[in-house]
Formats: structure tokens, C-alpha cells, sequence
């Protein structure tokens, strides 16, 4: 799963002025690191976003635990073969992958089960309100991640349309 991360960033501001400037220094860099390039736009025709992370998380989690698998889950983390000199832990090692794979800023989910190697399926039930499905070469012109100000009670802060 593609994971859109941030960097940390601290703004300050005195005046309205001053906070519209912070505000829309702080959209803009989440329009940067909300937008996917064409390396993953070409993976596939249909993309799901999760817009509950937390709830998803507990779903898949809850389902793997219903059928005995043990789990983990993470951010993958990339790095350079030609300067890392040295191993990964067992777990450790499912959440490595080459620097040249790093586009994907993947989040992953691992299992463990003792039953027989081949194909599983978890069911984690519905996921109505947690993701939404849309075209892939969609996602960069209808999807939007900006700061949440002045939302209305019943409006949804993330939202597919802008």
C-alpha cells in the first residue's frame, strides 16, 4: 500500500496575515507530498484511499488475529545496497526494501499463520466511510489533502472530491 507521509513542520504566526501565509505554505507542501507520480499512477487502473487509517488498521488486525495469525505492519524502509554493509532481523527484514524501489513509499502488512503455504484471504468486513475507490489516473486532479479550517460540523475534512 502506498503511504503518503509528511515531514514534521512548525509554523508560528502573530497576525491573520502571517497565518494565511502559514497555512498556505503547509497546503502546499501537502498538495507535494499528496501527489503520485507516474510510476505509480501506472500500477494498476483502480486505487483505494483509506481515509480512516486507524480503523482500517484495526480491522485487518482484528481479522488476522480471528484466524490465528500473528501480524505486523509498518512502513517499509529503503536503502542503498552499494553502502549497507550488514542484516536485517527476521521481521525487520519484511519491512526492507532497495532505495530504488522507494517511489512506492510503501506500508505493508505481514502475516503469520501455521496453516499450509498458499493463497489466504482475511476478511475484514465492510469498509463503508473507511476507503473509497476511484480511477487511478484520477487521484492527482480529484483528490486533495489541505489543511482543515473552518469545517462546518457535517463536513468531512478528507473528502475524494474536492
Amino acid at each position: 500500500m502506498y503511504a503518503v507521509t509528511l515531514p514534521d513542520f512548525e509554523e508560528s504566526y502573530e497576525t491573520e496575515e502571517e497565518r494565511l501565509r502559514a497555512v498556505e505554505k503547509i497546503n502546499s507542501l501537502l498538495k507535494v507530498h499528496a501527489t503520485l507520480g507516474e510510476e505509480m499512477l501506472s500500477l494498476g487502473e483502480h486505487a483505494v484511499v483509506i481515509i480512516k487509517v486507524e480503523e482500517f488498521i484495526s480491522k485487518v488486525s482484528n481479522a488476522a488475529r480471528s484466524e490465528g495469525y500473528s501480524s505486523w505492519r509498518g512502513l517499509v524502509e529503503y536503502f542503498d545496497p552499494e553502502t549497507f554493509h550488514g542484516s536485517f532481523g527476521e521481521i525487520e527484514s519484511v519491512f526492507q526494501k532497495r532505495d530504488i524501489y522507494s517511489y512506492q513509499k510503501e506500508f505493508r502488512f505481514v502475516f503469520d499463520s501455521n496453516k499450509p503455504e498458499g493463497t489466504k484471504t482475511l476478511h475484514a468486513g465492510p469498509l463503508d466511510g473507511i476507503a473509497f475507490k476511484f480511477r487511478t489516473g484520477e487521484f492527482n486532479s480529484k483528490f486533495e489533502l489541505k489543511l482543515a479550517e473552518d469545517q462546518h460540523d457535517n463536513e468531512d475534512p478528507i473528502s475524494p472530491f474536492p
